[in-house]
Order: C-alpha cells, then sequence, then structure tokens
C-alpha cells in the first residue's frame, strides 16, 4: 500500500533528512491515508480537491494547522509541485513538508498497480541531502518499464524544487 510504502521510505531516510520525530511520521501516515479523498468529487486534479476537502473540513482530532500541513502534502502528491503553496511557512518548515511530500510522490508512483508485489526498493540520501536515490532489485526495472519511466517523470518534477532523483 502507499502507506507502507511511504513509512518504509521514511524510516530509511529520516535521519540523513533530520525529520525524526514523529510528528512528521504521523503527518506522512495522514497524508498517505487520505491522499486519495478528492477522487470522491473527480478523477481530474483529485489531489487539489483532496487537498480543499482536508484544508476546509472540520476533522474532529486535528488542529487547523496540521490540517493545513496534510493538505499541502496531498495537493503535492502529483504533478508539477507549486512551491509558492508552501511560502506561509518558514524555510525549514517548508523543506520539511517538501521532503513528506517527496515520499508520498515516490510511494503513490511505486503503487501505481495497487498490487504491492515488488521486493522493497532500498531510498537513500546523497551527501548534499537534496539528492535521492531509489535501488530496485536487478532487473526489476527492466520488468517494470511503466513504472521506471513514471519514476523519470518525477525525477523531472523534483528538480523544479531543487531535489535530484536516481534510480537504479
Amino acid at each position: 500500500t502507499v502507506e507502507r510504502t511511504a513509512m518504509y521510505a521514511f524510516r530509511q531516510v529520516q535521519h540523513f533528512w533530520g525529520i525524526n520525530a514523529e510528528f512528521f511520521a504521523d503527518l506522512l501516515r495522514w497524508s498517505s491515508r487520505l491522499h486519495e479523498i478528492g477522487l470522491a468529487i473527480s478523477h481530474t486534479q483529485y489531489h487539489k480537491h483532496g487537498a480543499y476537502l482536508i484544508k476546509y473540513s472540520d476533522l474532529s482530532g486535528f488542529s487547523h494547522q496540521l490540517q493545513q500541513a496534510i493538505s499541502i502534502i496531498i495537493r503535492s502528491h502529483r504533478r508539477k509541485i507549486n512551491a509558492d503553496i508552501f511560502s506561509s511557512y518558514s524555510e525549514e518548515q517548508a523543506k520539511n513538508l517538501i521532503r513528506l511530500a517527496i515520499l508520498l510522490r515516490l510511494s503513490v508512483t511505486l503503487n501505481r498497480g495497487r498490487s504491492n508485489t515488488q521486493p522493497p526498493p532500498s531510498f537513500k540520501i546523497n551527501a548534499d541531502s537534496h539528492a535521492l536515490s531509489i535501488e530496485f532489485e536487478p532487473d526489476w526495472l527492466k520488468q517494470n518499464p511503466l513504472t521506471r519511466a513514471d519514476l523519470e517523470s518525477e525525477a523531472e518534477h523534483l528538480k523544479a524544487v531543487g531535489y535530484a532523483l536516481s534510480i537504479s
């Protein structure tokens, strides 16, 4: 599932990205569970619909600030990442939200067929912390060309927010 993949990736990169707090794990977990809520409205741009629903709904147990953060991660989980939506946050907060959005984006991409039959890849952060690599079992990417193409497309989207993605 998307949540399982996101949390697996989170555990591998949290130390390198400095997002060790349980708060960030919860934020990613909730975003993973809710990322498709916008499908209740329309498949077209469902990430925008989902972000709106989370931002403006009365969700018991969630503060307005928490809903706003989940909303932004959901809004950023597909297509182009609009850096402007992070502008109301401090630089450090925005960096952490972007990183959680990246993990959600990759998890959605890796679960594109809704079957979790692939062996889990390894997620690694390079020294500058703005470069992420995903390593798969040998020949897995050759056997899954659509996922490879989606990941290559993701690499282009991530460049727009200053992150590099390599897959092997």
